[in-house]
């Protein structure tokens, strides 16, 4: 009965909780930036451990909980719309959390076995970097197209696909999917759909084997990154 009466703010709450990890996860991806500049796998370590210490309970917990409130108070109910970009681009940029967890892996153990990491990389986690720190402003349906995020997305694909064009080994490979897996999250996290946010993609990064296969036989390479961004979200409506 009491949250019937004094229903809590659910997107105060899930913003209080959500934006510190957003942060985070723009600032270790910038970090990540700068150790591949340098060369330097402490580095890429320091930011790994930072992200795996991050706890998402409170995020996941809260959503939940939110969505009752919603739910079941009147007074909310004029947050419902609000609060689904929330629910929905908060939880797309959450997995990516966990997402560039693998991705920081990849990138220190590239660094230590010296594997070759082209500049594209680095610019490419750059605009990653930019496009996770914009993306909660378009979490909120608005009149305002978010295109600082979506244009950051964007290129940061485009970047990382042409790292994977200029022949990277495994862990570099690991990395620039990665890259383009988190970028594809924050385009849809921005309020695309999933099928216009790989249209998207297809679009700054085509896949060269495209145009030889004549039927929905199975894929390789890309393909098979792409199939991990396009498998299924519990939070799309």
């Amino acid at each position: 009965m009491s949250l019937i009466v004094l229903p809590l703010h659910p997107i105060h709450r899930l913003k209080k909780a959500a934006e510190p990890l957003l942060a985070l996860l723009a600032r270790e991806i910038a970090n990540a930036a700068d150790a591949l500049a340098a060369r330097d796998a402490r580095l890429a370590k320091v930011s790994l451990d930072r992200l795996r210490d991050a706890d998402l309970t409170d995020v996941e917990m809260i959503l939940g909980a939110a969505d009752e409130v919603v739910r079941i108070s009147p007074i909310r109910w004029h947050n419902r719309s609000a609060l689904q970009g929330w629910q929905r681009g908060a939880g797309l940029m959450m997995r990516s959390l966990v997402q560039s967890r693998p991705l920081m892996v990849a990138l220190e153990t590239a660094i230590r076995h010296d594997e070759p990491l082209p500049d594209t990389l680095q610019r490419a986690l750059r605009d990653l970097s930019t496009a996770v720190g914009h993306v909660q402003h378009s979490f909120a349906p608005s009149r305002r197209q978010p295109t600082g995020s979506r244009r950051a997305a964007l290129s940061a694909i485009r970047l990382a696909h042409g790292a994977l064009t200029s022949g990277l080994r495994l862990n570099g490979t690991n990395v620039a999917a990665q890259i383009k897996i988190i970028a594809v999250n924050t385009l849809r996290a921005t309020g695309l759909s999933k099928a216009d946010a790989e249209e998207l993609e297809r679009e700054v990064a085509p896949d060269p084997a495209a145009g030889a296969r004549s039927g929905g036989g199975a894929t390789t390479g890309d393909e098979g990154t792409h199939a991990t961004v396009a498998g299924p979200d519990e939070r799309d409506s």
